[in-house]
């Protein structure tokens, strides 16, 4: 990904975990996907994989 936006989806991430309602990485796929991106744990490589993840419930959920 271009222009920083790996960093900025790293730092969502980060942002995210740490909020009260975020209810752990066992919740969904995206929340432990969502732990291992705030951890770097995983390579975003392309704009495919944050949608993956985004498109999850719990991410509709926190958004809205």
């Amino acid at each position: 990904m271009g222009d920083d936006g790996e960093l900025t989806f790293y730092e969502v991430c980060r942002e995210l975990i740490n909020l009260d309602f975020y209810q752990g990485r066992e919740f969904s796929f995206g929340d432990e996907e969502i732990y291992k991106c705030a951890n770097q744990e995983i390579i975003i490589g392309d704009h495919q994989s944050p949608i993956a993840i985004s498109v999850n419930h719990h991410i509709e959920t926190t958004v809205a």
